[in-house]
């Protein structure tokens, strides 16, 4: 994406991420005077009537979900050709970073505070969930951090509003994150929006002891082991919160 200084009413301070579908630019407000986290498709994608519903339906999405915990959107709209959807300013980073450094101090962090980040987006996720949303990609890098010890939800990219039935993997493609899908993702079976909460059980899982439960070099070897595990019981959802738990317990 070509260097840009204004998109419609929002005045560009610089980049904050950049992507192959887009990039996120913190921006001004020219009339409110307000920074935001302006989120730009990408002009290779922005001819793609898919990834313009899709970027459409993002801002729709998030817009109707009021809550502390998810991000909010101020704006969303179409201005010199570039679709945009104007977010709230979160100037502390992601979660992600936080455990890029706890991995780098080799320090775990405070049982206390996975304790309240777990329930912060648990709250996010049971709201999403009573208004039919399934976010469908929880993971380090989606939750934001705000001041005050805020944890907010975001990126709802790839959402999916429930209509009373399950999903199924589509197109032959991977919905998600391996290193997050439950075992009904990774074995292409039908699914809810309790893939959200074991995603975020996968989440605090790896705050705990600095690792996901399932690792390997390619998706397609991350999800036949957690396929063949689950078929085999010798792991699942359960499994993996009693091994949260015994490390919780080992380290008091």
């Amino acid at each position: 994406m070509t260097t840009l200084d204004q998109i419609g009413d929002y005045e560009i301070l610089n980049r904050i991420a950049h992507g192959g579908m887009g990039t996120v630019f913190l921006a001004t407000h020219k009339g409110l005077r307000r920074h935001v986290a302006l989120k730009v498709l990408s002009p290779q994608v922005n001819q793609d009537q898919e990834f313009i519903a899709r970027f459409r339906r993002e801002a729709h999405v998030i817009a109707s979900l009021d809550h502390p915990h998810i991000v909010r959107v101020h704006d969303a709209g179409c201005a010199e050709n570039y679709y945009f959807i104007a977010m709230e300013y979160l100037n502390y980073g992601t979660l992600k970073d936080r455990v890029k450094k706890f991995k780098e101090a080799g320090t775990p962090m405070a049982v206390v505070e996975v304790l309240e980040i777990t329930r912060q987006i648990a709250t996010a996720l049971d709201h999403a969930h009573k208004k039919g949303v399934i976010h469908r990609d929880v993971k380090p890098s989606n939750i934001m951090i705000a001041s005050g010890g805020r944890h907010v939800l975001s990126d709802f990219g790839i959402v999916f509003v429930q209509s009373g039935t399950r999903l199924t993997r589509s197109h032959g493609q991977l919905i998600g994150t391996a290193e997050y899908m439950s075992p009904e993702q990774a074995d292409q079976r039908p699914y809810d929006h309790r893939v959200d909460i074991y995603a975020l059980g996968v989440v605090m899982y790896e705050l705990l002891t600095g690792t996901v439960p399932y690792t390997g070099d390619t998706e397609m070897i991350i999800c036949m082991g957690i396929s063949i595990e689950a078929r085999s019981q010798s792991t699942n959802f359960g499994m993996m919160c009693h091994v949260t738990l015994f490390v919780w317990l080992r380290r008091r």
